[in-house]
């Protein structure tokens, strides 16, 4: 019965999670055209990024694969220590350890849907390089390295959403499972990802992105799209009798 109102909630959810995602690039497009002198550096850094990650996946030679295990390795150390991190806010205790370019995992003593999606839930490292920003701004207020910053909070965001996508990719990943399936977890993470980027893009471009606005466009668009159904299901012909 828990795993059907989960699948329910999640089909509810992903209408939401694509139209919430829409109006977050409308969003960031507008910021990038308001504010080219961050836009630049935000956008070139997750660019470059994507390239680099692309070339260390599909390219050939001992180069690429170096950049794809360092990288791998280092998205796998943050994925089990945000679940180890879940745990412990839950007062879980953590028996056992490991992350290594060839995968890893961790033991606790309690789970939960939390705890099993934590690591694709937020982007950590786009959010670290602009706790970075604000606190250097609030420390010195003249303090004018934002295009340096915006290029990492790019590559953070990036290396988040790409290596997200990798591994929620794979159908088979037992943490979507775990969480109560995969409709319910991909809804749950897309969701997630929308709000927190949308709100690093808020605070990054405070001017240029409203964020009531972005979440009342999602509004309509889902009342849109519930209003097309219904329509088009009032239309259907009458049974034969």
């Amino acid at each position: 019965m828990k795993n059907i109102l989960k699948f329910a909630v999640g089909l509810l959810l992903f209408p939401v999670v694509v139209a919430l995602w829409w109006e977050l690039l409308r969003a960031a497009s507008g910021a990038a055209a308001a504010q080219k002198a961050a836009a630049l550096p935000f956008f070139g850094g997750f660019l470059g990024y994507a390239l680099l990650w692309l070339w260390s996946r599909a390219g050939r030679g001992p180069a690429a694969r170096r950049t794809a295990s360092m990288l791998r390795g280092l998205y796998v150390l943050g994925h089990e220590s945000a679940h180890a991190a879940a745990a412990w806010a839950f007062g879980g205790h953590i028996y056992e350890f490991k992350a290594s370019p060839e995968g890893g995992h961790v033991k606790l003593s309690k789970s939960n849907a939390f705890v099993a999606l934590a690591p694709y839930l937020a982007p950590v490292p786009a959010l670290a390089a602009l706790l970075v920003f604000r606190v250097a701004v609030w420390i010195r207020p003249g303090w004018n390295s934002l295009g340096a910053v915006a290029g990492m909070m790019g590559v953070g965001l990036a290396f988040h959403l790409l290596e997200t996508l990798a591994s929620v990719g794979d159908v088979s990943q037992p943490d979507l499972h775990m969480a109560g399936g995969v409709l319910f977890s991909i809804s749950l993470i897309g969701l997630g990802n929308a709000v927190m980027t949308l709100a690093a893009l808020k605070a990054f471009f405070p001017h240029s992105v409203a964020f009531l606005d972005v979440l009342r466009r999602c509004a309509l668009d889902i009342a849109g799209l519930w209003t097309f159904v219904a329509s088009q299901g009032s239309a259907a012909p009458a049974p034969a009798k």
